[in-house]
C-alpha cells in the first residue's frame, strides 16, 4: 500500500460523514429515527419546550417544578383513571335506568292506542 492512501480513505470517510448522518437524523413527528411510526397506542407524545419530547399514558397528568416535569406517577394514574371510570359507569346506568323508563312509558301509551283503535274497530261492526 501506498503511503497515501490512508489519509485520503481517512478523507472520504468524513467526507461522508454528516451525509451518513443527517439521514439516520431523529424526526420527532415520525415517533423515532426512520420509523414513520407514531406512539405505540395508549401512549401520547409531550412536547417540552423547542425539541424535547417525553412519551407518556394518554390522559396523564404532568406538571412543571421549576425545570423539571414530573408526570403522574403510576399509581396516581390509575387511581384517577379508576375513579374516573366508576364515575362514568354510574352516569351511565343512571342513564339506562331513564331510558328504560321511558320506553316503559312508550310500550303503554302504544298499547292504550291499540286498545282504543280496537274498541273504535269493534264499535263499527254493531
Amino acid at each position: 500500500m501506498k503511503y497515501w492512501t490512508f489519509p485520503v480513505l481517512l478523507t472520504l470517510c468524513l467526507a461522508l460523514f454528516p451525509v451518513l448522518a443527517q439521514e439516520e437524523a431523529y424526526d420527532p413527528a415520525a415517533g423515532s429515527p426512520k420509523s414513520g411510526q407514531p406512539p405505540p397506542e395508549g401512549m401520547e407524545k409531550i412536547r417540552l419546550g423547542g425539541s424535547a419530547e417525553l412519551l407518556v399514558p394518554e390522559g396523564a397528568k404532568t406538571r412543571k417544578v421549576g425545570a423539571q416535569v414530573i408526570v403522574e406517577g403510576t399509581k396516581e394514574y390509575m387511581a384517577r383513571r379508576f375513579s374516573e371510570m366508576e364515575k362514568k359507569i354510574a352516569d351511565l346506568e343512571k342513564r339506562q335506568a331513564e331510558l328504560e323508563a321511558e320506553l316503559k312509558a312508550l310500550r303503554k301509551e302504544l298499547e292504550d292506542q291499540k286498545k282504543a283503535q280496537m274498541k273504535g274497530k269493534a264499535s263499527n261492526y254493531y
